[in-house]
């Protein structure tokens, strides 16, 4: 069995103890090189107003911390409006620490409670925060993701029919749906995310995601389209995101001591573009 890392329960009483912990990391020598490569290169574009970050699973990481430190690398402090980085994660007691202060509060950046595996938390988000928002805000232009797949791979798959069609509320699995009405939708968790994930990012943004598994984002790269196997059906989110950058970098192998040998580890960073302008809602 996986660890219980899909549950609320398991984050809320693991944050009610656990001042600070970095799964795979900090993020300095992974993460951030990539998200310095993405604002150098599209600083010309952004020269006004910084491009939006979503920053998901954001728990006790100090990385919140650091992607401000980055950002302001690139923007003066006047530039950076309020909410140019938005930190989520699934457990209500990280998010209250992060208000509180304990992890990167600050003038510029929100921390918001939001199961994105939950359509009308990603509703809920893309409405205060996306381009729905009543203040006009852009949409976001880069998601952070540090483990936060992992975590949510360990979730078992989700199943749609055309009784909980409104639950899912995609345009194409709507019309599917309705066309096929003694059908269902399955996507793994990790498909659900992307595609959740797409209708909060605008086109060509990047998804910047760390995980310990070189083959979290396969079904991104077997373009095979849409499956057909009795009676279910996963409408694949290679649609809306393509797999743009793999790079393995060699992870501390967590042994010290003289003499024992320790097996080289490597985690992987993954820069994925989002690639469609028409998407659901």
């Amino acid at each position: 069995m996986p660890p219980e890392y899909h549950l609320e329960s398991f984050w809320d009483s693991r944050f009610k103890v656990e001042d600070h912990f970095e799964w795979l990391g900090d993020g300095s020598n992974t993460i951030l090189p990539f998200l310095r490569k993405f604002l150098r290169d599209r600083k010309a574009v952004y020269r006004a107003s910084p491009p939006r970050l979503l920053h998901i699973g954001a728990g006790t990481s100090t990385l919140s911390d650091q992607i401000l430190a980055v950002y302001k690398e690139f923007y003066k402090e006047d530039t950076l409006k309020d909410g140019v980085m938005v930190n989520i994660d699934y457990s209500e007691v990280a998010v209250e620490r992060g208000k509180l202060g304990i992890q990167g509060a600050n003038d510029y950046t929100r921390w918001k409670r939001t199961d994105l595996l939950n359509w009308d938390d990603v509703l809920s988000l893309r409405r205060m925060y996306g381009s729905e928002s009543n203040e006009g805000e852009e949409p976001f232009s880069i998601v952070v993701d540090k483990s936060t797949s992992d975590a949510i791979s360990c979730n078992d798959s989700i199943t749609f029919d055309s009784s909980k069609k409104s639950s899912l509320n995609l345009r194409v699995a709507r019309t599917f749906l309705l066309c096929y009405p003694n059908k269902t939708l399955s996507y793994g968790p990790v498909d659900l995310l992307a595609l959740h994930l797409a209708a909060l990012v605008k086109t060509d943004g990047i998804w910047i995601v760390l995980s310990y598994s070189r083959h979290r984002f396969d079904f991104l790269i077997t373009e095979e389209g849409p499956k057909e196997s009795e009676g279910e059906t996963s409408v694949a989110p290679w649609a809306y995101w393509k797999v743009e950058d793999i790079t393995g970098i060699d992870a501390p192998s967590g042994l010290s001591k003289v003499g024992v040998f320790a097996p080289a580890v490597q985690h992987y960073v993954f820069v994925l573009r989002r690639t469609q302008t028409v998407f659901m809602v």
